[in-house]
C-alpha cells in the first residue's frame, strides 16, 4: 500500500483563502473585528476622533504557507498609536474579542 499526497489539493483545502479552512479563519477574523468594535465603542481612546473604530479592520495576507488574517487598527492620532490591549477600565478590548472567538 502507498499513499500519494496531492500538494495542490491539500493547499486548496488547508491554505487557500477560498478553501474551507481559509473561509473559517476569515469568518472568525470578522467575528473578532465585530466584537472588538463593540468593545471599543465609547471608550476614552475613541471618543474624541473616532479613529480607532474607523480604522479597525481585517487584513488577509496569502503567503506561500497559507493565508493569514490580522485583526487590528493602524489608527494614529498626533503620533499616538492605539494599543490592542487595555481600555480605561483595564479591559483588553482586542484580546478579549479574540478569546471570545477562540475560547479555551
Amino acid at each position: 500500500m502507498s499513499i500519494v499526497y496531492n500538494e495542490a489539493a491539500l493547499f486548496r483545502l488547508l491554505g487557500s483563502p477560498t478553501g474551507p479552512v481559509g473561509r473559517e479563519l476569515n469568518r472568525r477574523a470578522e467575528a473578532i473585528r465585530e466584537i472588538a468594535d463593540q468593545n471599543i465603542h465609547g471608550i476614552w481612546l475613541n471618543e474624541d476622533t473616532g479613529d480607532l473604530i474607523r480604522n479597525l479592520r481585517v487584513v488577509e495576507r496569502p503567503t506561500p504557507d497559507g493565508v493569514t488574517y490580522t485583526v487590528g487598527s493602524n489608527a494614529e492620532h498626533r503620533g499616538f498609536r492605539y494599543g490592542g490591549f487595555w481600555d480605561e477600565n483595564g479591559r483588553p478590548w482586542l484580546t478579549e474579542a479574540t478569546a471570545d472567538v477562540f475560547p479555551g
